[in-house]
């Protein structure tokens, strides 16, 4: 990440701190007794009932224009905010950090492990994140620094697509309870391979 998108967030915490501070004094003195007891009864709460509910899922794809146009234009998912060219020490020790550990137990080159370097701005990360009615879907793509986003991910992708696989991941759609399963999964892989997306295929019958 740059030193200005640090400094920006630094300043934006300031202001925040400022805020909150002259909130507290405008409040009075009952107010800000009641605070620190609040505080003090959610931090004792079950671990469960400190939760607000699932923020939104994070998925790392291998091109971000492809993956956006599915899940906006086919889906009908909505951008809500998107920001990209990531780097730096602190996005990368909040992210790989666990994985570069890993490198070094196992005595190899993290790239070997598939692991970007963001500290050093070798690679970088683009997200953009996409509202559906009831949860966001986070998309994020690893690329090598100069290279668009159109162009794919650093990473190959991973061959195993079985959801039996450790660590695997999928993300399921309410379908209206009106609408006709069948028919929408036929529309669905029509529109899709209308663009090219030729990979998106649903519903079938073995025998």
């Amino acid at each position: 990440m740059s030193d200005s998108k640090e400094n920006d967030e630094a300043g934006i915490e300031r202001r925040d701190v400022l805020v909150a501070a002259g909130a507290a004094m405008i409040g009075g003195l009952a107010a800000s007794a009641a605070i620190p007891a609040a505080a003090q009864s959610a931090n004792n709460a079950p671990l469960g009932a400190r939760l607000r509910g699932v923020q939104h899922f994070g998925l790392t794809v291998q091109n971000m224009d492809r993956a956006f146009e599915f899940y906006t234009e086919v889906l009908g998912g909505t951008e809500v905010m998107r920001d990209g060219d990531f780097q730096g020490e602190r996005i990368h020790n909040t992210l790989l950090t666990d994985q570069e550990i890993e490198a070094r137990v196992r005595r190899v080159n993290p790239r070997a492990m598939g692991v970007p370097d963001l500290r050093r701005g070798a690679q970088r990360l683009d997200v953009r994140f996409i509202q559906f009615d009831n949860v966001v879907i986070e998309l994020l793509q690893y690329r090598d620094a100069g290279k668009p986003a159109a162009e794919g991910s650093f990473a190959e992708p991973l061959d195993h697509m079985s959801p039996a696989f450790p660590r695997m991941m999928h993300i399921c759609f309410h379908i209206r309870d009106d609408v006709d399963f069948n028919k929408f999964i036929a529309d669905l892989e029509a529109e899709s391979a209308r663009r090219g997306m030729t990979q998106v295929k649903a519903n079938r019958i073995v025998t």
